[in-house]
């Protein structure tokens, strides 16, 4: 198993990532999170924010896998589009779910800021046709 991506556009135009060392030896935490992919790497970084110690086990790096191969494009929204949300949850429920989507980018554009993470986010929005 190689710990290096697989050349892709990403790959070659990402900023570059420190090594991280392999865990060696037992390490005592709050939270141990198996993947550092988007959601893995999130999931541990709301953690932290709340105080919590945290283990991010990656096989192979972080952000190898399907995170670290799609385009990075953050939206609000669901795959599915809002009327199959309405159908299988009512339209009172689809807005509160909606509303999540929104202060989920609200709160990945913050942490650009708040971290100053090295990226280039474009804010102009979505068309679905």
């Amino acid at each position: 198993m190689t710990s290096e991506h697989i050349d892709s556009y990403y790959t070659r135009t990402a900023n570059p990532a420190p090594v991280r060392p392999s865990l060696d030896g037992e390490i005592e935490t709050d939270v141990c999170i198996v993947g550092g992919g988007l959601a893995g790497i999130s999931t541990a970084l709301s953690l932290v924010e709340r105080g919590k110690s945290v283990a991010v086990l990656e096989a192979r790096r972080v952000g190898w896998g399907a995170s670290g191969r799609n385009g990075g494009f953050v939206g609000a929204g669901f795959a599915a589009g809002i009327d199959s949300v309405i159908k299988r949850a009512g339209l009172e429920q689809a807005r509160r779910l909606y509303a999540f989507t929104r202060e989920a980018v609200e709160r990945i554009q913050e942490r650009i800021r708040r971290y100053a993470i090295a990226c280039e986010p474009i804010h102009s929005g979505m068309l679905r046709a």
